[in-house]
């Protein structure tokens, strides 16, 4: 963590808390998702969180997809895991639901068909999510 620098908090989920990093040696800006390894042995979320990280894994490695957030790395520490990730500056598509209030019938569109590709990409790789939401789908 030490050739980290946190920008900002982006949003907290079951597991843990993501944050908008910059990586000091390379200057690159990255979504570092951080897990509390005690929560997940509590509530027994050991094989999901494994599961995730091999999905990212494959999805950097053989997706071709710009529609799938790309891997960059993991590593841990005594308290934590971390997913060094892409960053995607538009946030999730619930925020930007809640700041326009409404989607014209070509921007839903647009949408639609972005979040279709993903899905599709992830098909291809041969996974199926079974929780698609807004929240999900990152700008």
């Amino acid at each position: 963590m030490e050739d980290m620098e946190t920008m900002d908090h982006l949003g907290k989920g079951a597991f843990g808390t993501v944050y908008k990093v910059r990586h000091k040696p390379s200057g690159r800006i990255m979504a570092l998702k951080t897990m509390s390894k005690e929560l997940i042995q509590k509530t027994g979320k050991n094989e999901h969180i494994k599961n995730e990280k091999r999905i990212l894994q494959i999805a950097a490695t053989y997706a071709k997809s710009p529609y799938l957030i790309k891997l960059h790395y993991s590593f841990h520490d005594e308290n934590l895991l971390y997913l060094a990730m892409e960053y995607c500056p538009g946030g999730d598509l619930l925020k930007l639901i809640e700041n326009i209030g409404y989607f014209s019938e070509n921007q839903a569109k647009l949408y639609f068909a972005e979040m279709i590709m993903a899905v599709h990409s992830l098909h291809s790789l041969g996974f199926l999510h079974r929780d698609l939401k807004p929240v999900f789908f990152l700008k």
